[in-house]
C-alpha cells in the first residue's frame, strides 16, 4: 500500500483520530508517512502536508533514526513493537517518545499504526533525579574544600600584609602585586563555591533587566577583544524581575566571559537580548522545572565554537569546564544555574561544535497589566 492510497483511508476517520489526544501516524511499509492526527502535527510542528510522503527517521535524531528502521522490520515481523526515541523539532529541541507501533491490515494492504507517548517530562525527571543526588555528594566535597582553601588564602592576605610595607623596591613589590592578585582570584573561587553550596541571599527586589544588560555591555564593549562584536536588543515590552540585582549581573557576566571565551581564537559576534512573553504549556515540555506563564527572557548567543552534543548534559556541574587548563575554574555556568533556580527559573541552551551556542535564561515576570506580551 502506498501513501495516497493510505492517506486516503485514515482521512474518512479523521474525526476520531483528530479526537484524541495522542499523537497518531499511519506509515507505509516502506515507511513513508500516508497520515498524521491534529495531535502529531503540534507535537512536530509541521503540517500535514509536509509531513505526507516523508519517512519518520527525517524527524529522528541520527541514533533514533536507525532504531527506528530496526523497530519497523519488528513491527512487520511480530506484529507490535515498542521502542523510545529521540525526535527533532524544526527549532532544534528534542523530544523523548516512547512510540506504540501495531501492523494493521485492510483490504487494499497492511500499514503501520504508530501512536506517541511524549517522555520528555519524565526523561527530565529522572535526569534531574541523578543531577540532584550528584549533586549532593559533590556539595560535600565542595564544601570542605572552600574551608580549606579559606585558611590557606588568609595566611596568604596575612603575608601580603606584613611583607607590603617592608619589600620596597619594585622587583619585591612586583611579586607582591602578583600574589595579591593570585589571592584575590582564590578569594572569588571560595565565594563562587559558597554560593552555589548556600544559595544566594534573599535580597530581592524589582529589578530592572535592561538596566543591568547595558551595565554589563558596557564593561564588555570596553575589555572584550575588537574581533568580537556585541550586538544588544530590547523589544518594546521589558517588564521587570523580583530579583537580587548583584546575582542576575553576574548571571549575564558569566554567560558573555563563556561567548567571549568560545570566540576567544577567530572572533565573531556575540548577540544579547531580553524580551518578555507568554510561556504557554507546550513550551514547558521542551523547558526543564517551567511553569505556564509570563516571563522575561534574557537570551545570550555567540558564533564559536559551540559544545558537543556529548557535553551539554555536564555544562552545569560544578568543576566541569571545556576549557583548557588554567583557563577556567569551572564554577561559571553551575553557579549561574544555582542562581536562575534560585529566582524561581529556568535555563535552556542550544549549541552544536563549530555552529555557537545560544543561551536562553527565563525569569518570572512582574507583570505591569497596561502592556501587551507577546505570546
Amino acid at each position: 500500500m502506498d501513501a495516497v492510497i493510505l492517506q486516503e483511508i485514515l482521512t474518512q476517520s479523521s474525526f476520531i483520530l483528530n479526537s484524541l489526544q495522542a499523537p497518531v501516524m499511519a506509515i507505509t511499509l516502506s515507511g513513508e508517512i500516508g497520515y498524521c492526527n491534529d495531535c502529531a502535527q503540534n507535537l512536530l510542528r509541521v503540517s500535514r502536508e509536509d509531513a505526507f510522503g516523508r519517512t519518520l527517521e527525517s524527524f529522528l535524531s541520527p541514533n533514533s533514526a536507525a532504531k527506528w528502521q530496526h523497530s519497523l522490520n519488528q513491527t512487520k515481523y511480530l506484529g507490535t513493537f515498542e521502542c523510545e526515541l529521540e525526535c527533532v523539532l524544526p527549532n532544534k529541541t528534542r523530544l523523548s517518545i516512547h512510540a506504540k507501533c501495531a501492523l494493521r491490515t485492510v483490504e487494499t494492504g497492511a500499514f503501520i499504526l504508530v501512536t506517541w507517548e511524549v517522555l520528555t517530562r519524565y526523561k527530565q525527571l529522572e535526569f534531574q533525579l541523578f543531577r540532584i543526588q550528584r549533586m549532593a555528594a559533590l556539595g560535600l566535597l565542595v564544601s570542605g574544600v572552600a574551608h580549606d582553601m579559606n585558611n590557606v588564602i588568609s595566611l596568604f592576605v596575612m603575608a601580603i600584609r606584613i611583607l607590603s610595607p617592608r619589600l620596597t623596591d619594585a622587583h619585591s613589590q612586583e611579586i607582591i602585586k602578583k600574589v595579591e592578585a593570585g589571592t584575590h582570584r582564590g578569594t572569588t573561587l571560595v565565594r563562587q563555591m559558597l554560593y552555589y553550596i548556600k544559595g544566594i541571599e534573599e535580597d530581592y527586589k524589582s529589578v530592572e533587566l535592561q538596566a543591568l544588560i547595558e551595565e554589563v555591555v558596557a564593561i564588555a564593549r570596553t575589555t572584550f577583544p575588537e574581533s568580537i562584536k556585541i550586538h544588544a536588543a530590547f523589544a518594546e515590552v521589558l517588564c521587570p524581575i523580583y530579583a537580587n540585582s548583584t546575582q542576575v549581573h553576574q548571571v549575564i557576566l558569566n554567560l558573555m566571559i563563556n561567548a567571549r571565551d568560545a570566540m576567544e581564537e577567530k572572533g565573531g559576534t556575540l548577540h544579547i537580548q531580553a524580551e518578555t512573553r507568554v510561556v504557554r504549556e507546550d513550551e514547558c515540555l521542551t523547558v526543564s522545572e517551567i511553569v505556564p506563564g509570563s516571563y522575561s527572557v534574557l537570551e545570550v548567543k555567540d558564533s564559536g565554537s559551540g559544545i558537543p552534543s556529548e557535553l551539554l548534559e555536564k555544562i552545569y556541574e560544578p568543576f566541569f569546564t571545556t576549557k583548557e587548563d588554567g583557563k577556567g575554574t569551572g564554577l561559571g555556568l553551575s553557579t549561574v544555574f544555582a542562581i536562575v533556580k534560585n529566582h524561581a527559573g529556568a535555563i535552556t541552551v542550544e549549541s552544536a561544535l563549530n555552529q555557537g551556542t545560544l543561551f536562553r535564561i527565563y525569569f518570572p515576570a512582574i507583570i505591569d497589566e497596561t502592556k501587551p506580551i507577546r505570546a
